[in-house]
């Protein structure tokens, strides 16, 4: 039933007269009055407060109201309000709302003044709808003002510290609306987000595009390398007691995507790293748990993660499962390696770079290690052996690299207590020099290795990743999928196990492995 419904306000008498919308009465009494002009709406916490121009001849008005825009007298929520201006309260925070009025009189009711639209959220969050917003927000925040910054819609940041936000000592969530993005042309030469020395901070639900046809190189031919200061991260974090990275994309950071250091407790889930410019995450020198989940690294320069000095127990290992690695370490960026430590460096997907106990990595992806050219090998999961001890790798598949799927570098020290358990490794070492080998380098003592099996088929392990950019486009990666599928608003779009659509805003996207849903995400 499509009926209109009717919010009652003390004491108001609502007239609806049969066939009124704005023209002149009869018998000589008053005419129907005119639309209102003049419409406001101002936002609050869970509340909009809507004001106008009284009309002429009103004795009474009529606000209609919706989440939905395009709200008419058919279709919207009406409160019979007796002054020229209403407070609605009980609205749900970080809603749109929309809203007209009409004026009523004895003689009918006025047609639909213009629409105008409010946005209610809580007290402690700062909505940035624009780059200096978005740096509004973050002085705000500093000044302790505000905790929340909302980002709304999409932010393009040209200029010297256009969408900088810089935060000192203070806690911070900063998150998106739906189908919020935030693209940067220009002006690479500091994070878009820095927290420093705060108890938590928070950053989600964002996609991040640092624009690919913009040039940079992040670290000198030379050793040692030297940073360039123009090609700077996209998000940093040092000294947080509470990191937490969620449901965010970040592409063609122009060095390192996110920095996770001196910290406490750290969390990255259900992010995407897409081809940085160095490396994807990189998580150093914690007190507290770590736990990376559900993420996508795809197609980073060098390393994808890099993890270091993180310390689990055997009750509360540090826990790093369900990610998906594919042609990582493409580019070979530092020149340190060789007989006179000036030529360019392999490596690994993934880097342990030493000072870790107690790691478990779980029913990951690491797969199609090679640089772009094919000219270095690559491996899957790179280990530097100081100072590690009691890694168990279980239920991975790790496949197709020119290195080793899994390897020690040279020189241990105080190494000990690496599990392999129930894993598919296969197609590793397939450069010559490597012969084949699936896990390589290691000293005697230090591998247990049961349940491996070698081939494509002995095992399955079921992942996908689906992200989307500020072009519209949305790309996805699979892995053993029998019947992958991805529909665009329910419609199916393609069944393909890796590929590439066009969403528009709004669309819901979602890929799955027949009736098995495996991720999905709001098109921005």
């Amino acid at each position: 039933m499509f009926g209109v419904k009717t919010v009652a306000a003390a004491a108001v008498t609502v007239f609806l007269a049969a066939g009124g919308g704005g023209g002149g009465g009869g018998g000589g009494g008053p005419g129907v009055p005119p639309a209102p002009t003049g419409l406001q709406a101002t936002a609050g916490d869970g509340r909009v407060t809507v004001s106008w121009s009284p009309a002429t001849g009103a004795t009474l008005y009529n606000l209609y109201w919706s989440s939905s825009a395009g709200v008419t007298k058919a279709n919207g929520t009406r409160v019979g309000v007796a002054a020229a201006s209403y407070d609605l309260g009980g609205l749900a925070n970080e809603t749109t709302y929309y809203f007209v009025v009409t004026a009523a009189n004895q003689a009918g009711e006025s047609s639909e003044s213009a629409e105008v639209a409010a946005f209610p959220v809580a007290t402690n969050t700062c909505v940035a709808t624009t780059p200096g917003s978005l740096v509004g927000c973050g002085s705000a925040v500093q000044a302790g003002a505000q905790s929340v910054i909302l980002v709304k819609g999409a932010l393009v940041c040209s200029g010297p510290a256009a969408c900088q936000v810089a935060i000192d000592g203070k806690s911070v969530t900063i998150r998106g609306a739906p189908g919020a993005t935030i693209r940067r042309i220009d002006h690479h030469d500091y994070p878009l987000f820095q927290v420093l020395n705060s108890s938590r901070a928070v950053v989600s639900d964002l996609i991040i595009d640092e624009d690919p046809s913009v040039p940079c190189t992040p670290v000198s031919a030379t050793n040692p390398p030297v940073e360039n200061k123009a090609c700077a991260s996209t998000i940093d974090m040092w000294g947080v007691s509470d990191a937490s990275i969620d449901d965010v994309t970040i592409a063609n950071s122009k060095s390192t995507a996110v920095t996770l250091s001196t910290g406490g407790d750290a969390s990255v889930t259900h992010s995407r790293f897409i081809a940085p410019y160095a490396v994807g995450l990189v998580v150093g020198a914690l007190t507290g748990s770590f736990v990376v989940a559900d993420s996508l690294f795809w197609h980073s320069a060098s390393n994808a993660f890099v993890l270091s000095d993180a310390h689990g127990t055997s009750q509360a290992p540090l826990r790093f499962t369900r990610n998906f690695f594919e042609h990582n370490h493409r580019a070979d960026i530092y020149y340190t390696c060789g007989p006179q430590a000036n030529a360019q460096c392999s490596g690994g997907q993934m880097l342990i770079y030493g000072g870790i106990d107690f790691l478990r990595i779980e029913n990951s992806v690491f797969r199609l290690g090679s640089t772009d050219g094919n000219d270095t090998p690559v491996g899957g999961v790179e280990i530097n052996p100081t100072n590690v001890h009691d890694l168990v790798l279980s239920g991975n598949d790790i496949h197709a690299h020119g290195m080793w799927g899994v390897y020690a570098n040279p020189d241990p020290s105080d190494f000990a207590r690496v599990s392999f358990v129930n894993n598919k490794l296969y197609d590793n070492g397939l450069d010559p020099d490597y012969l084949g080998v699936d896990i390589g380098n290691f000293t005697a003592g230090i591998v247990t290795e049961s349940g491996t099996c070698h081939t494509p088929d002995c095992a399955a392990v079921p992942l996908g990743a689906l992200w989307a950019l500020p072009d519209r486009t949305v790309s996805w990666v699979s892995n053993d999928l029998g019947n992958p599928i991805v529909t665009v608003n329910g419609t199916t779009v393609a069944t393909t196990a890796n590929g590439q659509t066009i969403a528009p805003p709004g669309a819901t996207v979602v890929l799955s492995d027949g009736p098995t849903e495996i991720d999905r995400l709001t098109a921005p």
